[in-house]
């Protein structure tokens, strides 16, 4: 053995023969009269990486093998590549083999009790063998390829095993499957950049999306191509502020009361108008503290919708504008009274001292809380999913229409 990397291709060799001898390919004796040993040779292959780097070099006395490989969007891919799976098929027929050339031992010739790569029979003994694996762990052959395998689920396909030569090529089609986090976050973040800035009407979904960021499913890679599809539908909506209406400024405040699944925490959600427009909103999928009630839920939110028109009464204080107030329009009844009473509700009272003290803050500045019905409280688009009628109905409420 010669060359630039023999060093390599010896190591590489004596590899091949302790997997040979581990697998318990053959055994060693004197060739019976009347049979006549089969040929072997060392084929050499350097396999690479897929930047084209070097992996590792590799010999076995077996042709080149191929490698197939498919795509499926909405499945978690793998693949495995059996390392030398053809010695796993046991042999029916009595073969023998010459020993490899420059690992002999003495003059004896090598009795086959595995596959050896280039036989013949090999591809047809190592999938007789795989297939009976596969079929122990639960999957099903499917009768179209004998080379495909699956793996059934209550309702649906769970997994689809497709073998190549001595190669596993995996889709996953359970919709719990992980998918890239990377794609996933910048689009999380570009559309955060849309729902902070000109789109109020996408803030709720993508605050709700951006929650499965770090560990993403192909559910919420299908929630984003929903969101995306639904801009491009809708390319010239922006916020539109008009001249033609007299000054002022209206807040709509409402939450989702208990609307995580994991923590039971509360949604909430308000916006604030001007000029026909919105001029802040936030949907904010959990309150700090756990509501015990919608009253609760309700108050927590406009307690936060306060803190907010407090600022921007401030801001156009700041600007030279006359003093005025800010009305803050919600939809639950038991939150409207206790906001007004003096009294502190005896189903409050365990709420944190910061939400009665922005309720007296705003007392002072020219905050009023009033009630507005459900069907007319635009806040509602901040707290959940709505119908498609009813969430035009809000989008257009809150300014977000299309360029004139």
């Amino acid at each position: 053995m010669a060359g630039e990397h023999k060093e390599f291709w010896a190591a590489a060799c004596q590899a091949e023969i302790d997997s040979l001898g581990d697998m318990k390919t053959w055994i060693l004796q004197d060739l019976p009269p009347g049979f006549k040993a089969i040929g072997t040779k060392w084929v050499f292959d350097i396999k690479y990486n897929l930047d084209g780097t070097l992996n590792r070099f590799k010999a076995r006395l077996v042709a080149q093998y191929i490698i197939s490989l498919a795509a499926h969007p909405s499945a978690c891919l793998g693949q495995l590549d059996i390392s030398t799976a053809f010695l796993n098929g046991v042999l029916e027929e009595e073969l023998y083999c010459k020993q490899p050339p420059g690992f002999e031992v003495g003059f004896k010739a090598c009795i086959m009790i595995k596959c050896l790569y280039g036989l013949k029979q090999a591809s047809r003994q190592w999938y007789l063998q795989v297939k009976s694996d596969l079929l122990k762990l639960g999957l099903n052959e499917v009768d179209a390829d004998q080379g495909l395998f699956v793996l059934p689920g209550a309702t649906d396909i769970l997994l689809w095993l497709v073998l190549w030569v001595d190669d596993f090529f995996l889709l996953c089609f359970n919709q719990d499957a992980p998918v890239n986090i990377l794609p996933l976050a910048a689009i999380v973040g570009s559309l955060n950049y849309l729902a902070v800035c000109t789109r109020p009407d996408i803030a709720q979904a993508v605050n709700r999306l951006a929650r499965h960021s770090s560990k993403p499913m192909a559910e919420h890679m299908a929630a984003a191509t929903g969101i995306l599809r639904y801009l491009a539908g809708t390319p010239t909506h922006g916020i539109l502020y008009t001249s033609s209406r007299a000054p002022s400024m209206t807040g709509f405040t409402d939450s989702d009361h208990a609307s995580c699944q994991l923590t039971r925490k509360s949604t909430t959600g308000y916006v604030f108008l001007n000029q026909g427009g919105a001029i802040q909103w936030q949907s904010k999928l959990q309150q700090s503290s756990t509501a015990l009630s919608s009253t609760e839920a309700e108050y927590v939110a406009a307690s936060q919708a306060a803190q907010e028109a407090l600022w921007l009464l401030k801001l156009k204080h700041n600007a030279g504008e006359p003093p005025s107030s800010i009305t803050i329009e919600g939809d639950n009844q038991a939150c409207l009274n206790a906001w007004n009473q003096d009294k502190l509700s005896t189903r409050l009272r365990h709420l944190e001292t910061r939400y009665f003290l922005l309720k007296e803050e705003a007392k002072k500045g020219g905050i009023v809380l009033s009630w507005i019905p459900t069907a007319a409280n635009a806040a509602d688009m901040f707290t959940k999913p709505l119908p498609r009628i009813k969430f035009q109905q809000f989008r257009t409420a809150i300014g977000c229409v299309a360029k004139p």
